[in-house]
């Protein structure tokens, strides 16, 4: 059994460093991303996704990237995390398309508070 691997995923190296910086600390290997295109590129590698939901533009891109992979069939096999300034309501629209659980988390947010969900996830087996 082993932690899951986690995909952190934000355009801004200042709010991806700190949790990279303690998930890798406590031994969970993470995989990182700053762009839709990176999203779809390493997210079947992981197991837990965080993701900014709109990663370099305005444009929720980050969940857009999440819809491409779950239209093809690609799911992480815990959870997705939303992470933004904006509130879950600005972003209703897209994310009922999604058809998966999610957590929304407002930016700023303890990145503590995260690491207590992750680690409460069952290991993985394989």
């Amino acid at each position: 059994m082993r932690k899951p691997t986690i995909l952190i995923a934000d355009d801004d190296y200042g709010n991806r460093f700190p949790l990279v910086a303690l998930f890798e600390d406590y031994g969970y290997h993470v995989e990182q991303a700053e762009s839709k295109q990176e999203v779809l590129q390493v997210a079947q590698k992981a197991d837990v996704w965080i993701i900014d939901a709109r990663l370099p533009t305005l444009d929720l891109e980050g969940i857009e990237a999440v819809g491409e992979l779950v239209s093809k069939g690609t799911v992480p096999q815990y959870t997705v995390f939303f992470m933004s300034v904006i509130s879950q309501e600005s972003a209703a629209a897209k994310l009922a398309t999604l058809g998966i659980s999610y957590e929304w988390l407002e930016k700023p947010f303890e990145p503590q508070f995260l690491f207590e969900k992750i680690r409460s996830l069952p290991p993985k087996v394989g």
